[in-house]
């Protein structure tokens, strides 16, 4: 009876569930509006619905297939803002791909990318690491930018390298260079730093730890 205590549950009147979730072992907890509150929170969501479908200017049937849509359009636009980001920065990622040296880890063979690049932002560099780790089927990806004054790297490891490389020990030596901190993940790390004059020194010395 949910503590509603009635003789019959048609004297409960609506009832719309809100969610349920797991409070213990075995037991689960659901959350719902009855009677007059449901009604309001049905007629809430109807306007709701409404409001959407006319500014989305299609039929209340058609809401969900008109945001997905919106949704691949925002996802698709976003894609080429940062690859635009990227070309206004001047960062090539074939050309990076390109530059890739081979490298053995443990006696294996895998791709070391480790440059500078110009940037407007971390957020271009990040995206960048993610192409190039994208075009490298074993890679180590470290590029680092000078960006408002200041040295920011972001690395990336290929998942199957990480149990003898690790994208964090990698952040931290350029770090350590470049008068700052950093760290993150195995497979994917930052770092900042106050002297950016010191970025390719920095990536020499990461190049020769792993050269």
């Amino acid at each position: 009876c949910g503590g509603t205590h009635v003789n019959r549950t048609g004297e409960i009147g609506p009832f719309l569930v809100l969610g349920e979730e797991s409070i213990q072992a075995g037991v689960r907890r659901i959350t719902a509006l009855a009677g007059q509150r449901a009604y309001q929170e049905i007629k809430h969501r109807e306007s709701v619905l409404a409001h959407l479908a006319a500014q989305l200017k299609c039929p209340l049937g058609e809401v969900a297939d008109r945001v997905e849509k919106l949704q691949a359009q925002i996802k698709e636009k976003d894609k080429m803002i940062k690859t635009l980001r990227e070309q206004g920065a001047g960062i090539s990622i074939d050309d990076l791909v390109k530059q890739s040296k081979t490298v053995k880890v443990d006696g294996e063979e895998a791709s070391l990318v480790a440059a500078k690049v110009e940037a407007m932002d971390a957020e271009t560099v990040e995206t960048a690491v993610s192409r190039v780790m994208e075009k490298l089927s074993r890679g180590i990806v470290v590029l680092g930018a000078a960006i408002d004054g200041k040295a920011i790297f972001v690395c990336g490891v290929s998942k199957d390298l990480t149990g003898k490389v690790k994208a964090g020990d990698l952040a931290k030596k350029a770090a350590t260079v470049v008068g700052g901190g950093g760290g993150g993940k195995p497979d994917w790390a930052k770092a900042g730093g106050k002297d950016p004059s010191k970025l390719d020194e920095a990536i020499s010395q990461i190049e020769a730890s792993l050269g």
